[in-house]
C-alpha cells in the first residue's frame, strides 16, 4: 500500500514522520531524514521512491506541471482523495506513474 496511516498537513503520512523521529533517535543525531513508507505486493513492475534534487527551488505544483506534460508520464497525485499510483493502475502500461509529490523537508 503506498499510504500508511493518515496523511499530515505537509504531505507526509504519519507512519513516515515516525520513521524520521525512530531514525534520528536510534542514531543519537539530528541528523536529516526524509522517509517514503510502502507496502509493495506486487506480481508484476517496479516502484520506486525517488528524491530530484533541482538548481532552482521548484515546488510540487510546479514538478505536477511539469512531469504532467512530459511524455509517457501519468501524474496521478491526490492522496487526500486517496489518488496515487498503484501497481494495479500501472498493470499492463508502459507509461511512467507519478505520485506522491511533496517538498523535502
Amino acid at each position: 500500500m503506498p499510504q500508511i496511516d493518515s496523511f499530515l498537513d505537509d504531505g507526509r503520512t504519519r507512519e513516515e514522520w515516525k520513521m524520521e523521529v525512530e531514525t534520528r533517535k536510534i542514531l543519537e543525531s539530528p541528523v536529516a531524514v526524509d522517509a517514503t513508507c510502502v507496502r509493495v505486493p506486487v506480481v508484476r513492475g517496479h516502484s520506486e521512491a525517488v528524491w530530484v534534487e533541482t538548481e532552482h527551488p521548484l515546488g510540487p505544483d510546479e514538478a505536477r506541471e511539469l512531469l504532467g506534460a512530459a511524455p509517457g508520464v501519468v501524474v496521478l497525485d491526490d492522496p487526500q482523495r486517496g489518488a496515487y499510483p498503484t501497481a494495479l493502475d500501472a498493470a499492463g502500461r508502459d507509461e511512467v506513474f507519478v505520485g506522491r509529490l511533496r517538498r523535502d523537508p
